[in-house]
């Protein structure tokens, strides 16, 4: 988590404001107790959302009160606690704890290892209570370390790992709403980790490191691409969570959610506008980028191209017969499968468009991420995928 997922404190009331503080402070409060400063070091404010959330579904009993910390040392704060704080600060410690330890793996950094051994010393007996979530996390930590290593340019699919995680985090309970919690945790995963990844994309170019937007960032349009890929990610979590009964604090979560996560973005896309106009250009060619062949970015313009001459009886002009044309199967990845319900979508991997499908069209042991061959039929609210079989 990397703190996308805050306020915008300009538009927020005041009362709002206060609220949203006193629970940020009943988080770290919690992680203090149950990790001691190491936990305490991994608050973020994208927790302090998912506190928010769950409190607002569920309504638990709250206990207000004040506490004194190092950065207030005076004057006590006001804290909210409840038992979405405790389920959120061992959240919070796991993120962090395997995050290190995939760190440390992938790159041999000591101080992340030392960190994580902080972090499961002083609370390895709070963690062992999520034994399921902790094999899921661990699983799609395991596949985006893999897909960064590859180099994978599809980054629907590398940032879907980070939605698995989130959607675990956003789980509480087994219950009506963890369908819609689920949903809503996936998209706002991937969203951060899209957000994340244009944020860093200059940074890793210059160090090398991987990023799925190294062969685009430089491309005219490519900040309006992000923007669109954010929007569609934030639509599909919004729209999960208007469909839950949430009245407390409403107002709070809905300030972050049309607002208040995209600051950051806004901030980035003006901090490099204004970096390119301190720094200049000598020319107009200077700023464009060409695409080679090969799909590589290049600042050598393409070479003309010798004419192919066309022999006017080679031309025709006719429209095919149905039985002339072949309907070639698509390909596409399934990313999204309700077991209980028997529903899913499958994304063209050419298009990217995605397609309803019901269980009945799909082979056994269908599930999210096999690539699939598919064929469209319409339906009563569009196009559906049919005739759904595993790919070889």
């Amino acid at each position: 988590m990397f703190g996308y997922v805050t306020v915008n404190k300009p538009e927020i009331k005041f009362k709002d404001f206060d609220m949203y503080r006193s629970f940020y402070c009943g988080l770290c409060r919690e992680l203090r107790e149950r990790y001691g400063i190491p936990g305490q070091i991994s608050l973020t404010y994208d927790m302090t959302f998912v506190v928010l959330l769950l409190s607002g579904v569920y309504e638990p009993p709250t206990q207000k009160g004040t506490s004194r910390c190092a950065v207030h040392p005076l004057k006590p704060q006001p804290v909210r606690r409840n038992a979405i704080t405790e389920y959120c600060a061992d959240m919070n410690v796991i993120l962090s704890y395997y995050k290190c330890m995939d760190d440390w793996q992938d790159e041999h950094k000591p101080l992340r290892y030392a960190y994580a051994r902080l972090l499961k010393t002083g609370g390895e007996k709070h963690m062992a209570h999520y034994p399921e979530k902790i094999r899921r996390i661990k699983e799609a930590l395991m596949e985006l370390s893999s897909l960064e290593k590859q180099g994978e340019t599809d980054v629907d699919r590398v940032a879907g790992c980070s939605g698995r995680i989130m959607e675990e985090v956003f789980a509480f309970r087994k219950d009506v709403w963890e369908s819609s919690l689920r949903r809503m945790g996936f998209y706002l995963g991937k969203f951060i980790y899209i957000l994340d990844a244009y944020d860093d994309v200059e940074k890793d170019a210059e160090n090398g490191n991987y990023n799925p937007f190294l062969k685009k960032y430089k491309m005219e349009g490519f900040e309006e691409e992000i923007r669109r890929m954010l929007t569609m990610m934030l639509a599909e979590s919004c729209r999960e969570f208007e469909r839950m009964p949430v009245i407390r604090y409403g107002d709070i979560l809905r300030n972050i959610l049309y607002s208040g996560v995209w600051c950051r973005f806004t901030a980035i896309g003006q901090k490099r506008r204004e970096e390119r106009q301190a720094g200049g250009s000598s020319s107009l060619d200077d700023m464009i980028a060409y695409v080679d062949e090969n799909g590589n970015i290049t600042d050598t313009p393409p070479q003309l191209r010798p004419k192919v001459e066309i022999q006017l009886e080679d031309i025709v002009i006719a429209t095919p017969k149905k039985e002339d044309i072949a309907a070639e199967p698509l390909k596409g990845r399934v990313e999204y499968f309700n077991t209980e319900k028997g529903y899913g979508f499958i994304k063209d991997l050419a298009s990217t468009e995605k397609y309803f499908f019901h269980i009945s069209s799909a082979p056994e042991g269908i599930g999210e991420g096999r690539i699939v061959l598919f064929e469209l039929m319409r339906g009563t609210r569009g196009m559906n995928a049919v005739k759904i079989a595993f790919a070889q």
